[in-house]
C-alpha cells in the first residue's frame, strides 16, 4: 500500500485491504470531528460517558456509560470485552413507562444493529432507575462505533441522543488474535457462533 510515493504496508492482499478500509474509517471518523465545534475529540478515550440531565414529561436523563468488564471509560475496548452500556436516569412522576431504543453506528453511519427494552418488564415508580444492556465478547469488529439513542416515554419519542455524541473504539489484542487464529475481515459484526461438527456416516 502506497501513501503519497511512500510504501506503508506490505503484506498479503487481503491484510494490505483491511489496513485501508481501517485506515479510511479511521480518517473519516477524525475528519467528522474536526469539523465540529462542538464536540472535543479525545482518542484515548473518545466519547464514552455523557452527562446529559436532559428533561422532558418527567424524566430526567443523567447519565449515559459505555464501559467493559471492570475497567475505566479510559481504558481501551478490546474483541474480547463484554461490552456493557448503562443507561442513569430519574421518574419524577409515577406511571412513567421508559423506553429506550439503541443503534449502533458505524464510522460511515450505517446502522449495524437496534436493541430496545420495549418487549420487557418496567417499573412506573417514581425514582432513580439504571438500565443496561451488555454486548458478548466477540460480537463487533475492530472498528469506531457511535450510538443513536431515543428514549421514550411508553410510545412517545421524549429524547433524542444523535450519533456522534457517544462513541467507542474496538481493538484487536494479542489476546484476540491469538484466540481467532484467523486473518482480519472488513466486517462490523464479529460473533463467536457455537459451531459443532458431527460425524453423520464413517467410510
Amino acid at each position: 500500500m502506497l501513501e503519497k510515493g511512500k510504501l506503508i504496508s506490505f503484506d498479503f492482499s487481503y491484510i494490505v485491504v483491511q489496513q485501508y478500509i481501517n485506515y479510511i474509517k479511521d480518517k473519516s471518523f477524525n475528519d467528522f470531528y474536526k469539523e465540529s465545534d462542538s464536540i472535543v475529540y479525545n482518542d484515548s478515550s473518545f466519547f464514552k460517558s455523557l452527562n446529559l440531565n436532559a428533561k422532558s414529561s418527567g424524566l430526567i436523563i443523567d447519565n449515559i456509560v459505555i464501559k467493559c468488564n471492570d475497567k475505566s471509560t479510559n481504558d481501551p475496548i478490546y474483541l474480547h470485552d463484554k461490552i456493557t452500556f448503562d443507561f442513569y436516569y430519574s421518574k419524577m412522576q409515577n406511571h412513567l413507562k421508559v423506553n429506550i431504543i439503541v443503534m449502533i453506528v458505524d464510522s460511515f453511519y450505517n446502522t449495524i444493529f437496534m436493541a430496545t427494552n420495549m418487549f420487557g418488564d418496567n417499573n412506573q415508580k417514581k425514582g432513580q432507575y439504571k438500565t443496561s444492556f451488555t454486548l458478548p465478547s466477540y460480537f463487533l469488529n475492530e472498528g469506531l462505533y457511535s450510538l443513536y439513542v431515543i428514549i421514550f416515554d411508553g410510545l412517545v419519542p421524549v429524547i433524542h441522543i444523535p450519533s456522534g455524541l457517544l462513541t467507542f473504539k474496538i481493538l484487536y489484542s494479542n489476546e484476540d488474535i491469538n484466540h481467532i487464529n484467523f486473518p482480519k475481515y472488513p466486517c462490523p459484526l464479529y460473533p463467536e457462533f457455537n459451531w459443532k461438527e458431527e460425524l453423520i456416516c464413517e467410510y
